[in-house]
């Protein structure tokens, strides 16, 4: 099983078990955790706590932020995807399959 950041498909030899959307820390908060997560688009809040203690590690959407280089010709692709969401899949390959 892996998780196929910036996309929502998985390769012709795999198979998606869900797509979603890539979630982590925000830089400004502390103890939260260092790694990403790939969340389903639907889930369920139910049973969890919505805290704003100063170590209560929320987890914030991913978006690509492509202002930093508008001046940059080679990054005009980016420009489109400026504040989107990343998409993420989790995928699984069959043991005999490639």
């Amino acid at each position: 099983m892996y998780v196929r950041w910036g996309s929502e498909t998985c390769s012709e030899l795999d198979t998606r078990l869900y797509q979603g959307r890539a979630v982590g820390a925000s830089t400004a908060d502390r103890g939260s955790g260092s790694n990403h997560l790939c969340l389903p688009q639907k889930g369920s809040s139910e049973g969890v706590s919505f805290a704003s203690e100063p170590y209560s590690a929320q987890l914030w959407s991913i978006e690509y932020d492509a202002q930093p280089y508008v001046n940059l010709d080679s990054f005009a692709s980016f420009f489109k995807a400026d504040h989107y969401e990343v998409p993420c899949a989790v995928c699984t390959r069959a043991a005999t399959a490639g």
